[in-house]
């Protein structure tokens, strides 16, 4: 297909043809002189059309119809219309096929066909309503007239309409006898050209009666499934429509197999909704301006029915994009009436959200109606956001209501529609710039909805913040050395929304508050809350904000939440409380935390306490140790203090494993990072090792045991290859490890050597 599309930068661009090589080729086939257009060419093109992928197919279409002559056979008028007869008859006939990929090739052939042959007037059909489909006859015609084109959709019409007749009359036998929806794409396939093509569409009137009953045909289609589940307000979904057949056939309800005929008519019926929406899309977006506003408020209800009330994803793409296109023509229309549409449908949605009496439930994530709103507000023109300020405001009062008392699992919440409509707003892209203003808000909504005694709004709320997070927080900064790799400071967030400030601030000190009476129990929000900080970037300067009463404040409250008994809770608060931090003030908490922990060995010591604040340690030396090098007395101290002063936590009994194992991965961090010398390290590592040999058997099943063994397994291991007198230190760790009784030090050891990144060194020490 490249060879016949100009290019007119093509000599910049690999692979595209350039302009002088298009007007060559087209010489080229006007003179003759190249017979690639020729019939064997377009027999092969035919052959080609049938193919199982979709863009081979339309890529042979398209150069069928662009550079082959209509009729494409030379030879006799009789035989050439003969020859075409047959190819529409085929198209037709896979049109009525229950395989989509045949649906589809019949509605490319009688695209092609209708546009090359029927709308220029080259062509007449004859057909009657008692013939079968594919009985079509096909002759030329004198010259080019409106109602050929239009006689061609109404035969499609005609055999759709017979269909949904049958299955009307004799709804009771659920097996339908041919498939409709091959034909429903092949008239909107010939719809959107008859629309594109016709020069006088504006004006002809048998046309626009031709719409009308289109449309009314997609209603028909639509109601489908009720007459097949006797559901009348609601479509089913694929369980309804199966439980229907199986009550029909005298089945048990409930199987979990299904039969291929259910499979069968389950693919018909949806397939069908599908092609209608398509079909209504194709109208909405092509339909002239002078016949919009007769058509408009039919084309709406359709849409909002579908949308508001199906459960099928596949359906529900097809319709949401038709409605974005046809939304955006209503919201520019020159008529009032029809330009306030979009706002009467978002008016009936927050009136049904709020409405619990005739609210149905439609699945915990609101199935299609989050994608209405979003749908109308994306197509809102970018110098008028009125209908998103709206739906905001409403929205958020929506979701902050308190929940009813008792409330049945059918029946969902307002609070859950409003939730899940804030999350589509704010994972749409188009949206995001005039969204952010309404961030905090929401954060604090979600934040909220953890503790709600639902479970259809604890949910909501849990996916709506996993959007806020990514949104507030921006993407990721790969120049910043910060192992949270955001982009965005507390400080820069604070500075952007005061109000979620405050709101942290107040929920922090509470949550503080619970954990320092020794309470297990704390806000569903906490960790939430605790994991959006431990996300931000940390601070690169000292700013006035660092003094406020606010930092002082949330840095109290997360040094008290350091003291949780929950781990997780305590991991997320040392990591928060890094974020606050910038270089200078690192370096002197490092020194503070380690000191603080020092005095504790003279005196009674909380282990989860103590634990925090080994954690807040292992942050702070996680990200100052590539930076103070040169920091040789500030180096030299955090040192004296980890194996001298600290020294208690790894050779004290009544020192948890918890905490051993994270003070030896301190030292361990310290002693990689600083590049300090591993004889210190070493002695460590023996020492620990000797009195774990001292401890009872009840001990080696204790809490985090297993993380103890590993660590000085590894500690040993690797500071042996590390010494200069490597040989006999390996000689003696390799002994002690290799002559415990402790399996998980064997198995420690062993994962130790096989991640030495030096060969030579490794056979030096195993050979000793």
């Amino acid at each position: 297909m490249e060879t016949f599309l100009a290019s007119p930068p093509a000599q910049r661009r690999k692979g595209k043809v350039p302009e002088s090589t298009a007007k060559l080729v087209s010489l080229a086939l006007a003179a003759g002189m190249w017979d690639f257009c020729g019939d064997p060419a377009a027999r092969v093109l035919d052959v080609v059309l049938l193919d199982s992928v979709a863009e081979i197919r339309e890529d042979a279409a398209y150069i069928r119809e662009q550079y082959f002559s209509w009729p494409p056979h030379a030879g006799a008028a009789v035989d050439v219309w003969y020859g075409m007869q047959q190819w529409l008859s085929k198209g037709l006939q896979l049109c009525c096929s229950s395989r989509s990929q045949d649906c589809e090739i019949g509605a490319l052939i009688c695209k092609m066909i209708y546009r090359k042959c029927i709308i220029p007037g080259k062509a007449v059909i004859s057909w009657s309503n008692g013939q079968s489909l594919g009985d079509v006859s096909l002759y030329s015609a004198g010259c080019e007239t409106l109602n050929s084109s239009i006689d061609f959709i109404l035969m499609l019409k005609q055999a759709v309409d017979k269909h949904l007749k049958t299955t009307t009359a004799f709804s009771k036998d659920v097996a339908p006898h041919t498939p409709v929806y091959g034909i429903i794409l092949a008239i909107q396939r010939c719809v959107s050209c008859l629309l594109l093509d016709l020069p006088n569409v504006k004006t002809n009137d048998e046309l626009k009666t031709l719409i009308a009953s289109l449309l009314e045909l997609s209603a028909k289609a639509i109601r489908l499934n009720s007459l097949v589940t006797e559901q009348e307000e609601v479509n089913p979904s694929l369980a309804d429509i199966s439980e229907a057949m199986e009550r029909r056939g005298g089945q048990s309800v409930g199987s979990i197999t299904i039969t291929a005929e259910q499979h069968y008519l389950m693919a018909c019926y949806w397939l069908t909704i599908k092609e209608s929406m398509t079909l209504i899309g194709v109208i909405a977006k092509q339909v002239p301006n002078q016949w919009l506003s007769s058509i408009a408020v039919q084309i709406a209800d359709q849409l909002v029915v579908i949308i508001t009330r199906c459960r099928h994803r596949g359906i529900l793409e097809a319709t949401t994009l038709a409605a974005s296109q046809f939304f955006q023509r209503l919201l520019l229309s020159d008529c009032e009436v029809t330009r306030l549409i979009p706002n009467n449908i978002l008016e009936k949605v927050f009136v049904g959200i709020n409405d619990l009496s005739a609210m149905a439930s439609i699945t915990r994530r609101s199935a299609g109606l989050p994608l209405l709103v979003v749908t109308i507000l994306a197509a809102e023109p970018r110098h008028r956001k009125d209908l998103l300020k709206d739906a905001m405001s409403r929205l958020l009062s929506t979701a902050s209501r308190r929940e009813a008392d008792a409330l049945g699992e059918n029946v969902d919440l307002p609070q859950v529609h409003a939730l899940n409509s804030l999350r589509a707003i704010f994972r749409d892209a188009t949206l995001s710039p005039k969204t952010l203003q309404y961030v905090d808000k929401a954060v604090m909504l979600s934040i909220d909805g953890f503790s709600s005694p639902a479970w259809t709004i604890r949910n909501s709320a849990t996916q709506l913040f996993g959007v806020l997070v990514d949104r507030l927080l921006g993407q990721k900064d790969l120049e910043r050395d910060s192992p949270v790799g955001t982009s965005m400071t507390a400080a820069q967030l604070f500075a952007l929304y005061p109000n979620l400030q405050t709101y942290i601030v107040q929920q922090v000190l509470h949550t503080s508050h619970v954990c320092g009476s020794g309470a297990l129990s704390m806000h569903p929000g906490t960790f939430p809350l605790l994991a959006l900080l431990s996300r931000l970037a940390m601070e690169t300067t000292v700013t006035s904000k660092h003094n406020s009463e606010a930092y002082v404040m949330l840095s109290k409250g997360l040094e008290q939440l350091l003291i949780s008994p929950v781990f997780r809770v305590r991991e997320l608060a040392a990591k928060s409380l890094l974020t606050l931090m910038s270089g200078t003030d690192s370096m002197h908490q490092l020194v503070k935390c380690l000191q603080k922990i020092s005095e504790g060995c003279s005196q009674r010591f909380c282990h989860n306490g103590l634990h925090g604040q080994l954690l807040l340690v292992k942050c702070l030396v996680e990200k100052l140790a590539r930076n103070i090098q040169d920091e040789h007395s500030f180096v030299s101290l955090v040192s004296d203090l980890l194996f001298t002063r600290l020294l208690w936590l790894g050779c004290r009994e009544n020192v948890s494993n918890v905490v051993k194992a994270l003070y030896l991965e301190i030292c361990w961090l310290w002693t990689m990072r600083t590049n300090q010398p591993w004889n210190r390290l070493s002695v460590l590592g023996i020492d620990v090792l000797y009195n774990l040999e001292q401890c009872s058997n009840s001990d080696k099943h204790s809490i985090g045991r297993c993380k103890l063994d590993q660590m000085v397994a590894s500690i040993l291991v690797n500071s042996s290859l590390h010494q200069a007198s490597r040989a006999n230190m390996a000689t003696s760790c390799l002994g002690q490890l290799l002559c415990t009784d402790n399996a998980d030090l064997h198995t420690a050891a062993v994962q130790a050597f096989s991640e030495c990144k030096e060969p030579d060194v490794l056979k030096e020490v195993l050979v000793s």
